[in-house]
């Protein structure tokens, strides 16, 4: 599991974090020992059809919604920009009829303080089901987007995905991704004989053309989501490993200047599953400060956790349980300035599933939990999605149906000062 060395002169650039949340309903508070969670529904310009968002926002405080439209026509990844102004009119990236669109393995956009400047898509390479490219389009500079080409080197007709994208500054994005070349079974879900699955990276320039790559860890789960985020030391990755003996706990490593760290595990969960959860990590970071939230299964009793890091994931602390007892997990988060954090998961109750969120300070007190929309327990229903905004929090996520929605909502918590959108 010995990393891959990063070329020198990777940019560092701690973008600024904004409060915001979107849903249908009712405002709900959340009487707390730290603070009220308001949550306000909020319009969003995604049209039916679409599925699976997602959402990033600049160092300016501009949130930036997308998601994929699919319809028999084929595919297209769109996306909006909030502003003051409100909502931008929807800008298409790509399309296509030959494209890999999955609950849990999505498409994304990277921003930064001159807007975007990468977006990343699946498209297959094999007649299996599985066998997939992480393929990534930039910018051309005259209002489009160039030809999208694999991120990685591999040919192979196997799962290339689960792709988090952090922007570097000038133009720059790193890229992390789950490589399936190892597999012993192209397009198939992997079985015992089959090789394993490993985490890579690359830097990729505004021409959308690689600078470094290289290896993180050669042996993770086959399908969980992974999480990246830019601290003051560098590029942090948050994702599931997998051990020999099928614990499939979550491990960090950070790539900076000098390198990459080893893959660390962040808590000893010592969650033995044979097989993948399809649940990834979250991560949230401003400098040194880092929020990481997660979804574990150990001895069958599910839990959602988040744990703090003030070394830039050097370390992390103990770590708090969020969840009512019956969580599904799919967690997003996102960081506040005073070192606190939101997290957002799914989870079973009487009246049905829920997407929940609460208010965690890094050193342990919590709110009580908020639901921000009924939803659906299905697969369908996919991940929902947060960042923070200049004007609060914002989430996101699939409502199904036919044809599927993507909602949006508002947080904010009133001391902070954050106005709602």
């Amino acid at each position: 599991m010995r990393p891959a060395a990063l070329a020198a002169g990777l940019g560092l650039l701690v973008s600024g974090l904004v409060l915001g949340v979107g849903c249908r309903g009712v405002t709900t508070r959340a009487q707390s020992p730290t603070d009220t969670i308001v949550v306000e529904p909020s319009k969003n310009p995604a049209p039916p059809g679409a599925t699976t968002p997602n959402l990033t926002s600049d160092d300016a405080g501009r949130v930036y919604l997308s998601w994929v439209l699919e319809s028999s026509a084929g595919n297209r990844l769109q996306y909006a920009r909030l502003d003051e102004g409100g909502w931008s009119p929807v800008q298409t990236i790509a399309s296509g009829d030959d494209w890999f669109v999955n609950w849990a393995d999505v498409a994304s956009l990277a921003v930064d303080g001159e807007g975007p400047v990468a977006a990343h898509f699946l498209r297959k390479s094999g007649e299996s089901t599985y066998a997939y490219d992480a393929v990534l389009t930039t910018p051309d500079g005259a209002g489009g987007w160039q030809p999208p080409t694999p991120m990685h080197l591999d040919r192979s007709p196997t799962e290339h995905g689960f792709v988090s994208l952090v922007p570097l500054g000038e133009g720059q994005v790193f890229a992390t991704w789950l490589d399936g070349r190892n597999f012993a079974d192209a397009g198939e879900p992997p079985g015992a004989d089959a090789g394993p699955m490993t985490l890579r990276y690359g830097i990729f320039g505004p021409d959308g053309v690689a600078a470094a790559r290289g290896l993180l860890d050669d042996r993770t789960c086959e399908c969980c989501p992974t999480a990246a985020a830019q601290t003051s030391q560098g590029v942090l990755v948050a994702y599931r490993d997998r051990s020999p003996d099928e614990v499939r706990d979550i491990y960090v490593v950070r790539v900076g200047d000098e390198g990459a760290t080893d893959p660390a595990r962040v808590h000893d969960d010592g969650w033995v599953i044979n097989g993948c959860p399809v649940n990834g990590p979250a991560l949230a970071a401003s400098g040194e400060q880092v929020a990481l939230a997660w979804f574990t299964a150990t001895g069958g009793s599910p839990a959602v956790k988040v744990s703090f890091s003030a070394d830039a994931g050097a370390s992390f602390g103990t770590p708090y349980r969020l969840d009512e007892g019956r969580p599904l997990g799919r967690v997003a988060t996102a960081l506040l300035d005073d070192g606190s954090a939101v997290v957002v998961w799914l989870e079973t109750r009487d009246t049905g599933t829920q997407i929940l969120a609460r208010h965690v300070d890094s050193s342990g007190p919590r709110s009580a939990p908020v639901a921000l929309a009924e939803t659906s327990g299905t697969r369908a229903s996919g991940y929902p999605r947060l960042t923070r905004g200049r004007g609060g929090l914002v989430a996101a996520w699939t409502e199904t149906g036919d044809p599927s929605y993507v909602r949006t909502a508002s947080l904010a918590l009133p001391s902070s000062g954050q106005r709602l959108q």
